[in-house]
Parts: structure tokens; sequence; C-alpha cells
């Protein structure tokens, strides 16, 4: 990591920066031009005007020019005493680099199907089978799927033998880009999730950290639009293609690190804690109502706190701070070896803790009202 720090470097990384802010800019206005804006609502969008959803669109793509730049720089031997092809593939520990690319591909794919679902407004179930067809293909390429979930239930290990690994490995990657969807109802909610799942997931799966520089450095101009950092008027939203496609590129980049026994297979989901038990307990609040998994409602962990009087600023910094806990927790657990068995249901716990709290805090508001 030490090597990135040199001033040719970090030189390079701020000209990389420049031209990431540059395009997200570019792409916002495009956007904003051509009519692709979420518009308000005065229900669950209370903003003022329309807001382009470009920050996926912009992420994914100033991801890629990076990436492409860093190549041409490598192959013309420019800076060749500095740059060079082992930089990048020292990037991971035990996957190969390519491999990382890949996960990033399949990433931008699902954010293309996303994208082309919001524009068409396609039936709920088109997005679903993609996701499902798409995670096939990826799992028959690149040979990654789950094949033991270790000892979780204190019973003996769980081997997903024949097509048991293929169809859980997919169920889970597809939960997962759904769960990252979820999240993103309130400005900087996804973003924070999303960098503390990927700063945490590349701890254990990163070499010398320079995959992880290069997304953040695409990644970074978005947070700030989303954070209206550069005024209300250049505020941008992550949109449904991107926080699929980055969702599921995190599920995939779990799964390689479970796989390839860099974490146990509990760590992931305490990595991406805070996102799953928002949706499970969305999810379990809709199949009590006998509702539709997919309706859309106000029973998010943003909703709780804003309906609970916390304004939009500290909602988002109450759920930072207890997803760095809950994250730390489960990075604790792993950094001990304690069994996934004993993560899992503590896991479990943490989900009953929640649902019951917030269920119970809900209906004293409501009574009191």
């Amino acid at each position: 990591m030490h090597e990135l720090l040199q001033p040719i470097y970090l030189a390079i990384f701020s000209i990389f920066f420049l031209v990431s802010l540059f395009f997200h800019f570019f792409i916002k206005n495009l956007f904003r031009r051509i009519g692709i804006v979420d518009l308000p609502d005065g229900e669950k969008k209370k903003h003022r005007m329309g807001v382009p959803v470009s920050g996926g669109i912009s992420v994914f793509f100033s991801f890629t020019l990076i990436i492409f730049f860093y190549f041409f720089l490598i192959l013309s031997g420019f800076l060749s005493n500095f740059l060079d092809l082992r930089m990048l593939e020292d990037s991971f520990k035990f996957i190969d680099y390519k491999t990382g690319f890949l996960i990033g591909l399949a990433g931008l794919v699902v954010a293309a199907i996303s994208f082309i679902d919001d524009l068409l407004d396609l039936p709920a179930w088109f997005r679903f089978v993609a996701l499902i067809i798409c995670s096939g293909v990826f799992i028959s390429i690149s040979g990654i799927n789950l094949t033991s979930l270790g000892d979780l239930l204190g019973f003996g290990e769980i081997k997903l033998n024949g097509i048991a690994g293929p169809l859980f490995t997919i169920f889970c990657v597809v939960g997962v880009a759904n769960a990252f969807n979820w999240i993103d109802g309130l400005d900087g909610l996804f973003s924070t999730q999303a960098l503390i799942a990927i700063a945490v997931t590349f701890y254990f799966i990163s070499g010398n950290g320079l995959f992880l520089v290069l997304f953040l450095i695409a990644f970074l101009p978005y947070l700030l639009m989303n954070l209206s950092v550069f005024g209300k008027k250049n505020r941008v939203f992550i949109g449904d293609h991107g926080a699929m496609g980055i969702g599921y590129a995190i599920g995939w980049f779990l799964v390689s690190a479970a796989e390839n026994e860099l974490i146990n297979p509990m760590t992931g989901p305490w990595i991406i804690a805070l996102v799953l038990l928002n949706a499970f307990r969305a999810m379990f609040k809709r199949m009590l109502l006998r509702v539709s998994l997919f309706r859309s409602d106000r029973e998010h962990i943003h909703h709780f706190f804003l309906d609970n009087g916390f304004s939009k600023g500290k909602s988002l910094v109450i759920i930072f701070l207890l997803s760095i806990f809950l994250v730390s927790f489960g990075v604790f657990l792993e950094l001990r070896q304690f069994s996934e068995t004993l993560s899992f249901y503590l896991f479990v716990s943490a989900f009953a803790v929640w649902s019951l709290l917030s269920l119970s805090i809900k209906k004293s508001v409501t009574s009191s009202r």
C-alpha cells in the first residue's frame, strides 16, 4: 500500500479524480437535458425538483475510463519506471485480477439491465429473471460459487454439492443486489453503506490496494454530488441501475472471498449487516401483511428514524454509526477466528432484536399520536 503514496502515484490519482469529476458532471448535465431524472411525488420522493439519476452510469464508466488510462500509461511506456502490470496483478490476494475485472463487468451488465428496465418501465419479474440468467452465465465463465457454508448451524459442515452451490450462490448475489437497491432511500445512505462494504471487503481480499483506490476515485465524485457538496442544482442520485450494479459486484466479491477462504462464510453477511437487516425486516413485515415482497413502503430503516422525528442528517449519521458497529463486530469475530456457528446465531439475534425494537417503538409512537 505504501507504494501508492509515492508522489508520482498521488499525482496520477489526482489527475484521474479530476477526469472522473468532469465525467460525472458531463453525464449529469446530459441526463438532465434528455429528461432522465427522478421526479418528486410529494410522498416518498420529497425533493423539490427533478434530480438526474446519473450516479450509477457515471461511476461505472468513470471507473472503466480510469482503468483504460492506467493500461494506456503502461502500454505506451510512459512513466514505465513507476507503472507496470505487476501493480495491478498484486491488487488481489489469491484472486486473479482478471476475475476482479470480470466481477466488475458483471456489475456493469446488471447496471445496464436495470437501466433499460428503468427507461422502459418493464415488469418487476424481468429484472429478476435477467439477474438470475446473468449470474448463471457468470458462474459458468468464472467457476466461482459457494461450495460450503462450514458448520453454520452447529450440526456439522453444510456442503453445497452439485447444483446446490450455483443455486445458493445465485440466490445470495441477486438478494444482495436487491438489498442495496432497497437501502437507497436517503441522500448519502447507499453511498456510505457501499463504501463501508467495499473498504472492509477489500481489506480482506486486496493486496496493494490499487484496485480499491481506482474505484474510490470513480465513486467519490458521486458521493460529493449526492450530498450536494457542489450545490443542490448539481445533486444526483445513484439510480436503481447504480445501486443494483454496485450491490451485485459487492455480492460477488464477498462470495469470492468466502470461497477462497479469505473470510469465513458468515463474515460476508456481517460486512453488509445493516443492508441485510433492513431488507430482512422489510420482507418479514411484507410477508406478515401478505403483500408483494417487492411492494414499495415505508418499512425501511431510514423511514424508521425519519418517522420518529430525526432529521435526514441525524438519521444518516445514526445509521452510519450503527453500521460501523455491526461491521466492526463481524470483523472482530473474523479476526479472532470465532466459529461460523457463533457468528450465525449472533447475526440472527441481531435481526430479532432490531425487528422487535423497531416494531415496539413504532407501536408506542403510533399510540401516543
